[in-house]
């Protein structure tokens, strides 16, 4: 359902499948074998990244976020159960500073500034669900999340780790935001989709 590669080595790789399921291939896709985090088993499309700078570390998120540094092979759980009877939908870790990570599932977001030993939880919008988290590559403390619901379609922006945040969505119209990019390049664009 998605895939990564590593940014190190190409023709190491990772896919997902339904409900939480990992696979790794080390030989370019011909072979692939299971590194799943959580046998509770995880969202439809469940959440998982690679870290920045390491490639053998890997996050992902069931009811808990999970964190490997071996490529998969042993997970722990850098949270609490977050979801309870849920899975978390979203995972982003900042770019600039890997303690700070974030997840979510419906209008519930989780953040932790010191890799996972402790979580604050917030409403940025009631009758909503989170659909995207974006973290700006400098700065681990501002991000944007996209947001779709009853009272509509939102982007909102955070520059205190999500304690609070700022509807930004202007004019734009309701159209089921499912993703948010911020352009790492030129650093004044942001992308939904």
């Amino acid at each position: 359902m998605e895939a990564l590669i590593s940014h190190t080595n190409t023709n190491t790789l990772y896919v997902t499948y339904q409900y939480g399921g990992i696979l790794r291939s080390d030989d370019g896709g011909d072979n692939f074998y299971g590194v799943r985090a959580d046998t509770v088993g995880g969202g439809c499309l469940t959440p998982y990244l690679m870290h920045p700078s390491s490639a053998n570390t890997l996050y992902a998120a069931y009811r808990k976020v999970y964190k490997t540094m071996d490529g998969g092979l042993n997970w722990r759980a850098v949270s609490h159960n977050l979801a309870s009877s849920y899975s978390l939908r979203c995972l982003a870790v900042a770019p600039s500073d890997t303690n700070y990570i974030y997840a979510s599932y419906s209008h519930n977001l989780f953040y932790s500034t010191n890799g996972g030993q402790n979580w604050t939880f917030s409403i940025p919008q009631m009758n909503t669900t989170i659909t995207d988290i974006e973290v700006h590559p400098t700065n681990p403390q501002r991000l944007w999340i996209s947001l779709s619901g009853t009272p509509g379609d939102f982007v909102m922006e955070s520059t205190d780790n999500g304690q609070n945040f700022t509807d930004i969505s202007g004019n734009l119209t309701n159209t089921g935001f499912k993703a948010i990019v911020f352009d790492k390049n030129n650093h004044v664009a942001l992308y939904l989709g």
